[in-house]
């Protein structure tokens, strides 16, 4: 394989974990025929439990994820809002790494798909102090980020973030600095 084949073949595992992210978030908020926090038979199989500590691709993910969401490129950060509550979806700007959080309300365990490993994506849960601190981190730098990121498109300086469609609002509404404070 040469380097161009090696290039579209990455580029394309990126596209297809990007539309299992969005997928992934689209069905936390809006759980097929479930109650709010039930996993869909499409997130459960494509899910793989992994423990924070052993997963090295968070240390990349979770610092940058909260930059993202306030400050990245319109196509970077998107969101659904539904019965079971606010979900982000965040793709890296380096397509190494995609991540789902459940925002509002928190559960307890982020969902990140990463380039070395295909059509799975990594449960992570907080199961230790060290996840805890981390996933405590992850969250409120996201929350800020969501008000930082509503504040800057109110005053034109960013364009709001991607709404998949909203059980609340209309599918063109940003995210307002109210709902995630």
């Amino acid at each position: 394989m040469n380097t161009e084949q090696l290039v579209a073949e990455l580029a394309a595992q990126a596209r297809a974990r990007r539309k299992v992210a969005q997928h992934m978030a689209r069905d936390l908020a809006f759980p097929p025929g479930r109650r709010p926090g039930d996993l869909s038979e499409f997130v459960r199989a494509k899910l793989m439990y992994v423990k924070y500590e052993s997963t090295d691709e968070v240390l990349l993910a979770f610092p940058v994820a909260p930059r993202l969401v306030a400050i990245g490129p319109p196509d970077s950060v998107g969101y659904f809002q539904g019965p079971g509550g606010l979900v982000l979806y965040i793709h890296d700007v380096d397509e190494l790494w995609d991540m789902v959080v459940p925002v509002e309300p928190f559960r307890d365990f982020v969902l990140l798909g990463v380039e070395d490993v295909e059509d799975v994506f990594f449960l992570l849960t907080a199961d230790g102090a060290k996840a805890i601190s981390a996933f405590t981190e992850l969250v409120d730098g996201v929350t800020t980020a969501l008000r930082t990121r509503a504040d800057l498109a109110k005053r034109g300086l960013m364009p709001p973030l991607h709404q998949g469609y909203s059980a609340s609002t209309s599918s063109s509404a940003p995210i307002s600095s109210e709902s995630s404070s």
